[in-house]
């Protein structure tokens, strides 16, 4: 799937640009429904400032991009960008200790990270809107007076390291070293960039001098731009950008432009075309067709590549990827621009394959340019533009507003792309219809300029890359195998979905309320204005006995919401394109369907969603194609990082009824497409219905809709008939519960679980999951530098409070990890009178308190309590109520009262080590008393357990 990149606004988040320098502006055109305010100014020394006034907000965030990235990296030092972006978080002159900067955003509620790319450093923190004059004092000194210590030189080289081994296993990380193997040897891009022990070593002084080397040369005004939002006014904010980061260096004479240079191409001169085949550890097959082409971000106005990435990737009828669904022989198909540097990009068409579909790679190619050479000479339209930009405008008019964290990394990496007045608008200007620009454009999408990589877990290569160790093989042909295209093929019709009314209606503001509704079915209506949108999300879940009976009922639901996305190609691609947001899921009481979009024309889309579940056709290739899919995704999961598959060992564990991996793949490998067809009859006529209806609709409305929706799935159960899902935990001490796994890191995960759920245990455990987070990941990660991964806080399952500790290290056995975190946990003692305990408890508070910023955040909000039965009680004001009530006497109550529970432990290491798998302990698990507030009803899971817990940071 590709939409037009104007479309595609949170891709614009991550772009990696040149610096370019924006022009100022004495006004940012934004949106309408955007009651944020924005100045942009540029300092004495060069870094260009954005600020934003935001009156309503309950969190502060700030960026700052520095215009330099792993390109820049010394040819003898591989990494050095990406390790100086480390070192700046290990003390500055005024705060020189190492932990000292994470220790205080934890105790302020916020957060921080930091990641370095081909042509950028971002670095980005938010907080509570009351610390970040403190937060700029420090972030600002970053850039100004870094200590850059020689005695941290050590354990963080180690770190990056760690860092480099746990993506050793990411089959994109290995496909990306072979392809910077084949690439033009002269492009950064064909450099190893994230660093290790060996491109990092030498004795810490040397490699210090190394950095400060770095950091002085880049590290300078001109290469920075710099986003601060929070509720202070803008002169405010004005003052303190000026105040903190003033001493940020100028640029030297002879460095002012050394990082604007355009890079050399991407490919050497008759390298083109080729073709490679990389060997992957998952289950997963793919092929790319890469094109060489110039970078669009160079002119942002330019539509010409978005516009044909739409028409290559579309998924309707006539569409190659329908083809190719048809025949069995793909998943899915995006198109694009990929490894973009601001002069080069590729122009990609990415194709998951089946394992027939990997032995007719030659007619795939065949179809795709003859879908391009469809496109050139019936397809360059001005309609399809006016159509994008008519859904582009709709969307700047009524723009959901991203959280102070998004907005702040993409102003600061986007200001090398826009001028300033142009920063808010600029993803959503479309440009001018341009016919030479679209046909030179696809002039570079030939067979004699192709790159194709396919990849695949049964090649077997005679090369080797050098960081990641993985197989392949290369081709150069002089010409490609000749194939017939796929007949049928042809490019998509006019939108029907574009919404036409977008008037908002007034409402009344009321709470969540209950609709009566006949039985077997149970829906809540929230409608608001609040988002300034007319727009309104839908949750149904459907609910049925049999998918918790058995593993056979659990997979094929799964298997049957799988087929249901599948299949809305074929009828709603095109919603999805005006602007519906259209996704079903299973879990272990059925599936849920949502929709959320455009308030016009939903319950058409609903109507079809239903109809398309009960009589869409459940062909024996459709079905065929998604089983083995997902019996890939289940081979797949033996290649993720450690750490995960510890997590999703105790999701089995953890959760009642649940069943093993091995239970699922044996009856989803028994299940047929006709065992389905009669599998979605059974389901059907089984079914409870929980509905939710939010947004810019009035009650009638929802009313009138759910009442189409009743009369089409006609449920019959009571909630009562659907089986409780309940959270378990261990009765009994028991040694580690040790997992082979294929990853080469070890790791380990211990729970602390209460015995019990009510609004003080989770009060508590919130607390002291936001007390133990910052500590930990000092100790174990900072200090000890066990590993990359490091982390410990607050983690329900389903309502039930838990506190998770987790370490994936490259080096350190899992029992040895396990122990290091018990003795971490036994050498706690919360805080013991309130001052201490005040930052803990602010910090949960801020995060309880922050209002639903989109709609589908206030959804997704009203689902979860509705899962819980909790809908209208207000869970979140009783848990407010619970955590201001904690006093340093209750929450040492409740830290000895889970010490004395036994803890749940599971280690990992890599398969082949000289440490022993241990047998599962016998059974040992009681399900945990769960003290309803309020009067509850049965509970539902989502997705995962960990998406269904009530989860106070991101709902």
């Amino acid at each position: 799937m590709t939409q037009p990149r104007s479309i595609r606004i949170a891709a614009l988040l991550s772009l990696w640009l040149g610096c370019t320098a924006a022009a100022h502006a004495d006004a940012i055109h934004k949106s309408p429904n955007d009651p944020r305010k924005y100045h942009a100014f540029t300092l004495d020394n060069g870094v260009h400032v954005i600020t934003v006034h935001d009156p309503n907000a309950e969190r502060a965030a700030v960026a700052m991009n520095v215009d330099v990235g792993s390109k820049e990296d010394p040819n003898a030092r591989p990494g050095l960008a990406h390790f100086t972006e480390h070192m700046l978080f290990l003390g500055t002159k005024t705060h020189p200790a190492p932990e000292g900067f994470d220790t205080f955003i934890s105790q302020h509620g916020g957060d921080n990270n930091a990641y370095t790319s081909l042509t950028d450093t971002n670095y980005h923190a938010t907080i509570e809107p009351d610390a970040l004059e403190p937060l700029l004092a420090r972030f600002g000194e970053f850039f100004a007076a870094p200590r850059l210590d020689a005695d941290h030189v050590d354990r963080e080289r180690h770190a990056v390291n760690a860092e480099y081994q746990m993506r050793r296993h990411d089959d994109n990380a290995r496909l990306r070293d072979v392809l910077s193997q084949r690439m033009n040897q002269d492009h950064p891009a064909s450099r190893f960039t994230i660093g290790s022990l060996d491109t990092l070593s030498g004795p810490p002084s040397e490699l210090r001098r190394a950095v400060e080397r770095f950091f002085t040369r880049y590290y300078r005004g001109d290469n920075m731009t710099l986003a601060i939002s929070g509720p202070q006014p803008s002169h405010r904010l004005e003052q303190w950008a000026r105040r903190y980061f003033s001493a940020v260096r100028k640029a030297s004479p002879q460095h002012r432009d050394d990082t604007s240079a355009p890079l050399p191409p991407l490919m050497a001169e008759n390298a083109l075309p080729q073709a490679l085949r990389v060997k992957t550890l998952e289950q997963q097959r793919q092929v790319r067709f890469l094109f060489p082409i110039q970078d669009p971000t160079q002119s942002p106005t330019d539509n010409a590549v978005s516009y044909i990435a739409s028409l290559i990737g579309d998924e309707g009828p006539g569409s190659l990827l329908a083809a190719l669904k048809a025949r069995g022989w793909a998943n899915a198909l995006s198109a694009g621009t990929v490894s973009s540097d601001g002069t080069n990009a590729f122009f990609s068409v990415r194709v998951a394959l089946t394992a027939e579909g990997a032995r007719h790679i030659a007619h795939i190619q065949a179809s795709m340019f003859e879908v391009i050479q469809r496109i050139e000479h019936s397809g360059l339209d001005r309609w399809r533009l006016n159509e994008q930009r008519r859904l582009t405008d709709q969307q700047f008019t009524f723009e959901s507003l991203p959280s102070p964290s998004a907005l702040v990394g993409y102003l600061s990496s986007a200001a090398g792309t826009y001028t300033d007045k142009n920063l808010r608008r600029g993803p959503y200007i479309t440009g001018e219809f341009n016919a030479p620009r679209l046909r030179a454009v696809l002039a570079r999408l030939r067979p004699d300029r192709l790159l194709r990589i396919y990849s695949g877990p049964e090649v077997d290569g005679d090369c080797q890359s050098p960081w990641f160790d993985t197989r392949y093989q290369v081709v150069q042909p002089a010409h490609w195998q000749k194939a017939d295209a796929l007949s049928g093929l042809s490019l998509p019709m006019p939108n029907p979905y574009i919404a036409t009314d977008l008037t908002q209606r007034t409402l009344e503001t009321t709470p969540p309320t209950q609709l009566s509704t006949p039985e077997g079915m149970t829906a809540w209506y929230h409608g608001t204005t609040r988002f300034g949108t007319p727009k309104s999300s839908w949750h149904l879940s459907l609910q049925s006995p049999l998918t918790s009976q058995s593993a056979r009922g659990q997979m094929a639901t799964t298997l049957l919401s799988q087929w249901l996305i599948d299949s809305l190609g074929r009828t709603l691609y095109q919603a999805s394109l005006a602007g519906q947001s259209i996704g079903a899921y299973a879990h272990a009481r059925g599936l849920t369907i949502q929709v959320e979009g455009w308030r016009d024309r939903q319950d058409v889309i609903l109507g079809t969603l239903i109809h398309q579940l009960k009589q869409g056709e459940l062909t024996d290739t459709d079905i065929a194609r998604l089983k083995q899919n997902l019996l890939d995704g289940f081979e797949s999961q033996a290649q993720a990082p450690a750490y995960q598959q510890l997590q999703q060992r105790m999701a089995q564990t953890g959760l009642s009824p649940a069943f093993s991996t091995d239970e699922q793949k044996a009856a989803l490998s028994a299940l047929t497409a006709e065992d389905l067809r009669a599998f979605r009859i059974q389901f059907l006529e089984r079914l409870h219905l929980d509905a939710l209806a939010v947004g810019n609709l009035t009650r009638p409305q929802a009313e009138h809709t759910l009442g189409m929706i009743q009369q089409r799935l006609r449920p019959t159960l009571g909630s009562n008939a659907i089986p409780s899902l309940a959270a378990m935990r261990p009765t009994r001490a028991q040694p580690p519960w040790s997992v082979p796994v294929e990853d080469p890191n070890h790791a380990a995960l211990t729970y602390l679980v209460w015995p019990d759920a009510n609004d003080t245990s989770r009060a508590a455990a919130a607390v002291l999951g936001a007390w133990l987070e910052s500590p930990f990941y000092s100790m174990l990660r900072t200090r000890e530098q066990l590993g990359y991964l490091v982390s410990a806080g607050y983690q329900p399952l389903i309502d039930v409070p838990r506190l998770a500790f987790v370490v994936q290290s490259p080096k350190t056995s899992g029992i040895d990890l396990s122990h290091r975190i018990d003795r971490f946990i036994n050498a706690q003692t919360p805080p013991a009178t309130p001052a201490e305990l005040a930052p803990f408890k602010q910090s949960v508070l801020h995060a309880l308190k922050q209002p639903a910023l989109t709609l589908s955040e206030l959804a997704n909000r009203h689902w979860q309590a509705q899962a819980f039965g909790q809908l209208g009680n207000d869970p979140r004001t009783r848990l407010i109520d619970a955590v201001s009530a904690l006093t340093p006497a209750t929450l040492q109550h409740e830290w000895r009262q889970v010490m004395r529970e036994p803890a749940f432990k599971l280690i990992a290491d890599p398969a082949g080590s000289n440490t022993k798998p241990q047998t599962p302990p016998p059974p040992a698990w009681a399900a945990i008393d769960v003290i309803p507030e309020a009067p509850s009803k049965t509970r539902e899971i989502t997705e995962t357990a960990h998406e269904a817990a009530l989860n106070i940071t991101s709902p």
